[in-house]
């Protein structure tokens, strides 16, 4: 991955390309976790908006596409997480093309995630990772992020993942 960069207007048919490449891929692999009502177009939009979606660049081709903010699930408040932070940054929705995955591609936008934590001062990474989606536990695993809990969405149990800085 040569660049990472915030997400503009123009960049959201690429984005959603990625994303359907992704459902389908997950699919094949026989993982029900995203789907045409998750993540929408209206939710990509929403993150452009608020300047939150990072895309991946590999010289002129997206290749992933994650969200940096702090807005936590309701859910997230039921969870024994370790360190008792209010204000920690959050991943959501860190995706890699289907023909770029196994590149390492997801463990560089989590590093550079990490890198951006670090510079914006948050003391914690806390996300949520579907339990049947066994690349993405792998991924943050390897990564340093403990398992702290799970929770219950719309598609099924979630684990949640939390690193300290």
């Amino acid at each position: 991955m040569t660049d990472i960069t915030k997400a503009k207007y123009h960049n959201l048919d690429a984005i959603m390309d990625l994303i359907r490449s992704v459902i389908d891929h997950m699919r094949s692999r026989g993982i029900d976790q995203w789907d045409e009502v998750y993540p929408s177009s209206t939710k990509i939009l929403d993150d452009i908006t608020q300047q939150t979606g990072y895309i991946g660049m590999h010289g002129h081709q997206m290749v992933g596409y994650m969200v940096l903010n702090t807005i936590q699930a309701p859910e997230y408040m039921g969870c024994a997480w370790t360190l008792d932070d209010t204000q920690p940054l959050v991943i959501h929705r860190l995706c890699v093309h289907a023909q770029h995955q196994g590149k390492g591609y997801a463990t560089k936008l989590v590093r550079w995630a990490e890198q951006f934590a670090i510079q914006g001062n948050f003391r914690s990474i806390k996300l949520d990772a579907f339990v049947q989606n066994p690349t993405a536990l792998y991924i943050y695993e390897k990564l340093g992020y403990q398992k702290v809990g799970s929770v219950n969405f719309r598609k099924g149990v979630f684990y949640y993942y939390e690193k300290v800085l």
